[in-house]
């Protein structure tokens, strides 16, 4: 049961959605309504865009055993042919080798999200208008994402390397920009073993063309939260109205959601908006007394 002071702070931001879905109905500027969100610290523990997540660890043996699945599964290449079920083997036990050389422990992971789908409940519904407020959460369809080989390690010099695996969203393989080397705050400190890993492992990646990348970064958590980052898992920004994420001017946007905003901007503190894969925004600050709230949406999947 979440804290008194909680109920009325949702309760104030159930107040503000619904102000804006019904202004939505006459001057559609939202594709889909938003909702509350509550991340309560006491029983949650600090607030960070992972927590959203739930990471499960994948064991060496399975990691080697699917390895030659999940390659085929993202080969994108139409005019060579994947390599064979004995080379991806010969070439991911060569990866985890090159990883324990050089790194005192790393975990494999797969990495899940699950959010409610209002563009299905839409199909599902022909006839049904997604900004009115007519559903609860709970019953929307529910969409997962599912990201494979995501690897966060530590080096000898004691710094923190994530490696992922470019993201496949509904067959779509997003292209990345060119890995840049060792480009992270205090590149400058890291220690020569570091450096041979990096260059060594770089190298190593070819063998993977435009399937893996990574980032390095002094703690884990900045390592994690960089790479998915980077590989366009996530994005977040200090809140600036929606101007930069969905290219309007506060001066454009209609009254009804600039009210909207002013809400947000009177309840909350410290706001940051968060893109989970292009798919989610949510729009998340602090209360005066430590804990995190806020609202999300939902973009129709346009990669």
């Amino acid at each position: 049961m979440p804290k008194p002071k909680n109920i009325e702070l949702i309760a104030s931001l159930e107040a503000a959605t619904s102000r804006l879905a019904e202004a939505n109905c006459e001057n559609p500027e939202w594709e889909f309504p938003f909702r509350t969100f509550l991340w309560e610290a006491d029983s949650q523990g600090v607030f960070s865009i992972e927590q959203l997540f739930q990471f499960q660890v994948i064991p060496e043996t399975e990691f080697l055993e699917t390895c030659d699945t999940r390659v085929r599964r993202s080969w994108t290449n139409q005019l060579n042919q994947p390599p064979s079920d004995q080379e991806i083997k010969q070439n991911y036990w060569e990866f985890l080798n090159l990883l324990h050389g050089y790194l005192t422990e790393f975990e494999i992971y797969n990495l899940i999200f699950s959010g409610a789908d209002w563009e299905q409940f839409c199909l599902d519904h022909p006839g049904q208008q997604a900004n009115l407020p007519v559903v609860i959460t709970s019953s929307l369809p529910i969409s997962t994402f599912e990201f494979e080989d995501i690897i966060l390690g530590r080096t000898y010099g004691d710094y923190w390397i994530g490696i992922g695996k470019v993201p496949d969203y509904h067959g779509h393989l997003y292209s990345l920009p060119v890995q840049e080397p060792l480009s992270h705050e205090g590149a400058d400190l890291v220690d020569p073993r570091t450096l041979e890993f990096v260059n060594e492992f770089t190298e190593f990646l070819q063998i993977f063309p435009q399937q893996y990348l990574w980032t390095i970064y002094p703690t884990r958590e900045g390592a994690l939260r960089r790479l998915l980052i980077a590989i366009k898992i996530t994005s977040h920004n200090e809140f600036d109205r929606f101007e930069s994420s969905r290219r309007v001017a506060w001066r454009d946007w209609s009254q009804a959601t600039q009210l909207f905003i002013q809400d947000l901007q009177s309840i909350l503190t410290n706001i940051y908006e968060y893109r989970l894969f292009d798919r989610y925004t949510y729009v998340i600050g602090q209360t005066s007394w430590g804990d995190w709230a806020g609202v999300w949406t939902q973009d129709s999947f346009n990669p």
